[in-house]
């Protein structure tokens, strides 16, 4: 299975609504081909102090282009009714070579959303963001629905050694694609007599396979295999659907498993059921904290945010379903992936998805004759994270073993505000 080019990345990310042309930078950022360390971009608002914008101009023209305890600057956007204004006092107060306006692609908008939907659009998750404002509350929201793993709030780009030392910690998911060795046959639909049959099951429906193929998972049934225009549909769906299930209250995701746990508990899986319940609830995986730096000086909230589609896969229905669960109440949503003989186990429970108001396109599943390049294929596309049965990978012994489920399913962001 090939990976993706650009116009296939183009493709999936137009059918979501974003207009995306796959010759510009836009799409590198999204795609994830191009990591970019230390950059980042800046929001100026229209009742920003833009004397105070001006002042941290003049503080970083004192500062070597390679500090690293700097971000690079690469964009800045203004709202319009200050554009002018800003431009003018950057030119009065000699900065223009510092700012590098012409290089930057000084960029006008209208209002939040607007400015939000860019930035996500053009930057990636190594990027920093600069927001200038005096509506604080305002400006917290904003900081919240970027994508950036850091924002700071009318203050500069530089890191204290605490902040780096956060920033460098490493953590990944210490996962293994798994080897599929299965002999397998792939047969056209239609042409075989066993009387069982499973198609995909995403957008909370079950949906036949593009090629019209499946394959013996086991000699009494024939179960569909995914190929590349399947993948791209389900991914579609996904991310349409986490785009209204990462905002959708904690409490309304609990209930949401709530009903799941009665339904199979109904089937007289009652330790499953309870099992889903306690994850569910687990308090670990929806913390946010709140600490000062430099004496009450910088108010420096962490919190940690949903990843985007989390890619599953495991053998062991537990397992499975506890990270489905994680997973889901961290804000994200699932696609499981099998291409074992236990496939007919796990698409035992799409019916059950259906009728638990789960959202279409939440929790989904693709089964492949063979998976090893279906995981490779997947993995290349954004915003999709690939979590297997393997443990967490974290180097900083400091911030390992409480929340490690926490540390897989989302990812850490920093919102630096000065205190006033």
């Amino acid at each position: 299975m090939p990976i993706p080019n650009a116009a296939e990345i183009a493709e999936l990310y137009n059918e979501m609504g974003y207009n995306i042309n796959p010759d510009t930078a836009q799409l590198d950022a999204m795609y994830g081909q191009k990591k970019r360390k230390h950059d980042m971009v800046m929001i100026i608002m229209a009742d920003a102090d833009i004397s105070a914008v001006i002042n941290y101009f003049k503080t970083m023209s004192f500062c070597k282009a390679d500090d690293s305890k700097y971000f690079n600057l690469k964009k800045i956007w203004v709202q319009e009714p200050v554009i002018n204004i800003f431009t003018d006092s950057i030119v009065e107060a000699q900065l223009a070579k510092v700012v590098m306006l012409e290089r930057l692609m000084l960029t006008a908008f209208r209002n939040n959303d607007e400015v939000i939907r860019a930035v996500n659009i053009e930057t990636s998750r190594e990027y920093g963001a600069s927001i200038w404002s005096e509506n604080i509350n305002s400006t917290q929201n904003v900081a919240a629905a970027l994508n950036t793993f850091i924002v700071w709030i009318n203050t500069s780009s530089i890191l204290d050694a605490f902040l780096l030392n956060i920033i460098n910690t490493s953590i990944t998911a210490d996962y293994a694609i798994p080897e599929s060795n299965n002999l397998t046959r792939i047969i056209s639909d239609g042409a075989s007599e066993l009387s069982e049959k499973f198609h995909l099951f995403y957008d909370g429906q079950w949906k036949k396979p593009v090629k019209q193929e499946y394959w013996t998972g086991e000699t009494d049934i024939l179960i569909a295999n995914a190929t590349e225009k399947d993948i791209m549909d389900c991914v579609v769906s996904a991310v349409r659907a986490f785009q209204a299930w990462s905002t959708t209250p904690l409490s309304k995701r609990k209930n949401v498993f709530q009903y799941l746990a009665d339904r199979i508990a109904s089937t007289g899986n009652y330790s499953l059921a309870d099992s889903i319940i306690r994850w569910a609830n687990d308090p670990s995986v929806c913390e946010t904290s709140t600490f000062f730096l430099k004496d009450d000086t910088v108010n420096l909230l962490v919190r940690r945010d949903p990843k985007g589609v989390i890619v599953v896969n495991s053998d062991n229905t537990e397992d499975l379903f506890r990270m489905v669960v994680y997973a889901c109440i961290t804000g994200n949503t699932v696609i499981i992936t099998s291409s074992d003989y236990f496939c007919k186990t796990k698409l035992k429970y799409c019916d059950m998805f259906s009728s638990c108001q789960i959202p279409p396109g939440l929790v989904n599943i693709l089964t492949f004759a063979n998976l090893t390049p279906a995981l490779q294929y997947m993995s290349n596309l954004f915003p999709i994270s690939i979590i297997t049965t393997g443990n967490v990978c974290v180097e900083d012994e400091r911030i390992c073993n409480p929340n490690r489920d926490l540390l897989k399913f989302t990812r850490t962001k920093f919102v630096w505000m000065s205190c006033k």
